[in-house]
């Protein structure tokens, strides 16, 4: 797009300014969730008993922002399972905006899942 501008003696002389970049391609929203504690209120790691008002909430900004849900807990072995009681309190995410963290050794580094879960979704 051109611009004018003018010079020492009022003279104008034309010159090419250069579009401004494209922006970024959309980047994909991930929320990892870990449910105990969070969703899940019983503290035997064993059992599931979820809250109605966080799973509400977890609907509403699932729904809001589009993103993509990945369980970080334990119980993302049982991933079909969870959903399925997640279902029972609204929360009903597409399923193909569902994953998983990969297992480590160390279980307690879920740092160290998150992150391998992202370079390994990078493109995405």
């Amino acid at each position: 797009m051109p611009c004018v501008a003018i010079g020492a003696r009022d003279e104008e002389e034309e010159q090419e300014v250069s579009p401004p970049p494209p922006p970024p391609p959309a980047m994909r929203k991930v929320l990892f969730v870990d449910v105990d504690h969070v969703l899940n209120s019983t503290p035997d790691p064993r059992a599931i008993r979820l809250e109605e008002e966080p799973c509400a909430l977890l609907q509403q900004l699932l729904k809001r922002t589009g993103a993509h849900l990945v369980l970080t807990s334990h119980w993302r072995r049982h991933q079909a399972y969870l959903l399925e009681i997640l279902a029972n309190y609204g929360v009903t995410p597409p399923p193909r905006h569902v994953d998983v963290t990969p297992f480590n050794a160390d279980s307690s580094r879920r740092d160290l899942e998150i992150l391998q879960w992202l370079n390994t979704n990078r493109k995405e």
